[in-house]
Formats: C-alpha cells, sequence, structure tokens
C-alpha cells in the first residue's frame, strides 16, 4: 500500500560489529553505558547490585559474550567471525535493538519496513519521506558504529520490478536436448548477462549454473567438452563459485579424461598462482580440491607458492598432496615451514597447520613434540579429534554412471 521504496543494507556488517554494541543490545546504549561506569569505577558496589537488579544482571550477560566474542577474534573489539551460528545469534541481537531504534526514530513518519539479515526494506508514501528515513537510519547506524553500502542504496517508486531481467533471460531458455548448439547460446547468453551487470556477476553465474548443478539439464558425453570448456571459461573470469563448479565436474566425473584433466589443471594453476599472492583462502584452498579429489598431479611451483602463505587450509591441503603423492616435480622444501611451527604456534593463527600437521606427521618434527605441555591439544589428540579429514566429500545432487564403454577417442 505504498508508492516508495528504499532498500539499504550495512556495509560489512560482522566483520564491523562493534563488540561492545552487544551489551547496548540487550539494555539500550544509555542504560549500558551507566553500568559499565559502575563496573569500572565501583566494582564492590556492581557486585552487590547483581543480587538486586536485574539490568545489572543482564549487562554482566551482554559484557561476558562481549568478551567471549573478542577473546575469538585475539581480544579485538571489531568484527566477529562470519559463519558460526553464535555469529548470527549476536548479529541478530544488534539488529533487532537496531530495529527498535529505527521504530522510535520513525515514529513520526508512515511507513513499513521488513529487515532480511542486514539489508532493510522500507516502504514508504513518498520519495521526500525516503530521503528522511535514510538519514535517519544512517544516524542510528553511526552510533553503532556501522554505515551503510552507499553503492546499494536505492529509492524506486511504483511500479516496482520484483525479479532482475537477467534471471527473467536465463529461466525462460528453454533444454530440448543440450547439445552443443543450445549450450553454446545459453553460455553466450550466460556471458552477455554477466559483461552486463559486472556488479553482479557471481549471482548470475550461481544462478545460471544452478540447472547444471542439481541435474535439471544432463549433459551427455559427447556434449561434454563444449561444456566443459564454458564452465572453465566463468571460472577464469569469476571464481567466486568455484565450489559450485567443483560439484558439477564431480557429478560428471567419470567424463574427466586426462585430456579434460590438463584443461582443468591448466585453469587451476592461474587460480592459484592469482589468488594466492592476494591470501584468497576460498578460491586457492577449493583450486587445490580439484587436485585431491580428481586425481590431478600439482606441480610443485604452485605448491611452494601456497605453503609461503598464511592461509593455513590451504597448506594442509598441500601436505595432503604431497603425502598422496600428487605433485609433479621435486617435493618441495619443506624446511622454513617446519621451522616455523612450534608449540607456541598452538596459539595464534598457526594453529591449525601445526595440530594437523604433526598429528598426521605429515611434517617431519624430529624430536620436538609441540603438544609437550599444552593439556588443551594433549586432551584433542588423546580423544583423536581431527579438523582435517582427507577422506571426506561434499554431496552431489546426481552422478553420471560409468558409460557401458569408454569411447574410443577420450
Amino acid at each position: 500500500g505504498r508508492k516508495v521504496e528504499l532498500r539499504l543494507d550495512i556495509l560489512n556488517f560482522y566483520p564491523t560489529i562493534y563488540t561492545h554494541s552487544i551489551p547496548w543490545s540487550l539494555l539500550g546504549k544509555q542504560d549500558a553505558k551507566k553500568y559499565l561506569k559502575i563496573k569500572t569505577t565501583r566494582q564492590a558496589h556492581f557486585n552487590t547490585l547483581l543480587s538486586t537488579d536485574a539490568k545489572a544482571r543482564v549487562y554482566k550477560l551482554g559484557d561476558t559474550i562481549d568478551t567471549l566474542v573478542r577473546n575469538c577474534n585475539e581480544r579485538q573489539s571489531i568484527g566477529i567471525p562470519i559463519g558460526p551460528d553464535t555469529s548470527f545469534l549476536v548479529a541478530e541481537l544488534i539488529g533487532c535493538r537496531i530495529d527498535d531504534e529505527i521504530q522510535k526514530s520513525l515514529a513520526g513518519i508512515s511507513h513499513e519496513c521488513i529487515r532480511y539479515y542486514d539489508v532493510y526494506y522500507f516502504y514508504l508514501n513518498s520519495v521526500g519521506d525516503a530521503d528522511n528515513v535514510l538519514k535517519k537510519v544512517q544516524k542510528i547506524l553511526y552510533e553503532f558504529r556501522l554505515e551503510t553500502n552507499e553503492f546499494k542504496v536505492s529509492i524506486n517508486q511504483l511500479p516496482f520490478k520484483y525479479v532482475d531481467d537477467w534471471s527473467l533471460t536465463l529461466s525462460n531458455f528453454k533444454f530440448n536436448s543440450a547439445n552443443n548448439y543450445e549450450l553454446r547460446n545459453y553460455f553466450s547468453q550466460l556471458i552477455s548477462l554477466v559483461d552486463k551487470n559486472k556488479k553482479q556477476s557471481s549471482w548470475i553465474i550461481n544462478y545460471g549454473l544452478q540447472r547444471f548443478e542439481y541435474g535439471n539439464v544432463k549433459i551427455s558425453r559427447k556434449h561434454f567438452d563444449i561444456f566443459l570448456t564454458f564452465l572453465l571459461q566463468l571460472l577464469l573470469f569469476d571464481p567466486s563459485n568455484i565450489d559450485q563448479v567443483f560439484k558439477i565436474l564431480l557429478s560428471y566425473e567419470y567424463y574427466l579424461s586426462n585430456k579434460r584433466k590438463e584443461k582443468i589443471e591448466n585453469v587451476l594453476n592461474q587460480i592459484i598462482e592469482e589468488h594466492s599472492i592476494l591470501n584468497h583462502s576460498f578460491e586457492v584452498s577449493w583450486a587445490l580440491w580439484f587436485y585431491k579429489s580428481f586425481r590431478i598431479k600439482c606441480h610443485r611451483d604452485y605448491l611452494t607458492l601456497v605453503l609461503a602463505s598464511n592461509d593455513s587450509i590451504s597448506k594442509l591441503i598441500c601436505l595432503d598432496l604431497i603425502n598422496s603423492k600428487l605433485l609433479k616435480g621435486r617435493k618441495p622444501a619443506l624446511a622454513n615451514l617446519i621451522s616455523s611451527l612450534n608449540s607456541n604456534s598452538l596459539f595464534n593463527e598457526d594453529w591449525l597447520i601445526a595440530y594437523e600437521a604433526f598429528r598426521k606427521k605429515w611434517l617431519n618434527f624430529g624430536t620436538r613434540n609441540l603438544f609437550d605441555k599444552n593439556e588443551f591439544f594433549e586432551i584433542l589428540d588423546y580423544y583423536d579429534v581431527t579438523f582435517y579429514d582427507s577422506t571426506r566429500q561434499i554431496g552431489t545432487s546426481f552422478t553420471v554412471n560409468p558409460p557401458p564403454e569408454i569411447e574410443p577417442n577420450d
């Protein structure tokens, strides 16, 4: 029932959350600051209040959560981990308090509002109201040490467009036989849409590949080469969907001849070379998982490049590849990595590579025992706790069965 829509989202929400705003979210900023002052200047009085004052107890709970979250991030007060459900709950606590502050601020403006995670949708009666709301929301976010993503702020008037043009174009494309001609036309459309909407390239590619990911469109063996070519082209252009491409190729693993694996290897090498320098763990680790899963040998130069990075996940996969003899050339030098890891490494960002490499004996530490005098990791080791399982694999929505016989020239 409104003529105008205002969309906005919070810029880098999780990485910029101010952890001290957690107590604010439970009590409100003013009350939280009041109890913080009492706690820091009159500790004995604060302890007495805990038995009689419900707000004091709530403040202590929020302050404890704040401390625990910071302890997970080297005691930094800016940013919370992305991924864990605990972070989702913390973000929702703060989001709900912001919602409450916004609602009070907009009491005099007729509006409707929906928040989805860190994205707000306001529906209003005029563009002037939308401009006014935007300023008020930005002020409230600033009080929580947050800000709007200026590139994603939009004010739209009726009629609203509910579906992007690119999704309509792709969903309306019908495959009859998924032959070379149809695949060429489909991927030409997909690439054209990406070229016109570069800021949304990752979303468009993900959406465009879903019909292949879930097996709604299946590719026959004789048309697989052109399909693979287009997949690898997209992967080179934007590797942010590398996990999706992996899942598709895992479904067609029986089609991956040595010649096709060589094409994949060339693209993986380029991804590793480009993204390991930038410490892009997601792209590099998935590229290495291609080698591991499809039994492709990785050249020592690329392993050496990754082993010199700060990416523990990717370095673990490298050690797994070396241990599995999935490498080309001589074994990479590991002396620097070994010397950089010691018992102190279990208390910094190297804990994962130190723990797993020592347990699995993927590195030769000689007589050094990294778990010596470290009761926490000794307990994990005693109960056979491991964080990297080289036998695990992602599930696929479908699998192409092996053909009755191998084609002559494949």
